[in-house]
This record gives C-alpha cells, sequence and structure tokens, in this order.
C-alpha cells in the first residue's frame, strides 16, 4: 500500500514536471512566434524599399549607402532567421512534442 501510494505520488510529481516543461515550451514558441511574425513583417517591408529604389536612379551618396546598409540587414536577419530555424526549433520540439504541428 505505501508503495503503490508512493508510486502513485512519484508519478504525480513527474506529471506536473512535464506538464511544466511543456507549458513553458508552448508559452515560449508562441512568444517567438510574434516576435518572428514582426521579424517577417520588417524584412518584407525592407524587401519593398529595396525593390522600390532598385528602379529608380540614385544619385545621391548617402541614400546609396543607406540602401546597401539596408541591404546588409535584410541578408543578416534572413541569416539569423536560417540560424534559428537549425538550431532553435529542433530544441523546443524535442520539449514538447505537442509543438511539432505548430507553425513558427
Amino acid at each position: 500500500m505505501a508503495a503503490e501510494l508512493f508510486l502513485t505520488f512519484a508519478m504525480q510529481e513527474t506529471l506536473t514536471r512535464v506538464s511544466s516543461i511543456a507549458a513553458e515550451g508552448i508559452r515560449l514558441a508562441w512568444g517567438l512566434k510574434g516576435e518572428l511574425r514582426k521579424l517577417d513583417e520588417s524584412l518584407t517591408m525592407i524587401q519593398a524599399v529595396l525593390q522600390e529604389a532598385a528602379r529608380r536612379p540614385v544619385t545621391d551618396m548617402a541614400v546609396k549607402l543607406l540602401l546597401e546598409k539596408l541591404q546588409d540587414v535584410a541578408y543578416n536577419t534572413e541569416d539569423v532567421l536560417d540560424d534559428f530555424a537549425y538550431e532553435i526549433l529542433p530544441w523546443i520540439e524535442r520539449q514538447s512534442p505537442l509543438l511539432k504541428d505548430q507553425k513558427l
């Protein structure tokens, strides 16, 4: 009887821990999802500005430098997103199998 009670308590503790880890993973993923969406929107806007600038002649050197820096930011942002997807998402998925079906 005491052994069964101990096992029940141990199972409850384990389930509580697993539930807590899963909940934290989901909160993390949802928080990141919002931030990633903002980053994606910013990247889309940068690309639109760069495409529009490419259609027009730019003679002002300061504007040219700004556009080059903006292009660098766009490339760096894409690199960060690629690194994030490669390194972080598999870790999150391992923490909570429920997240495998989530689109981040």
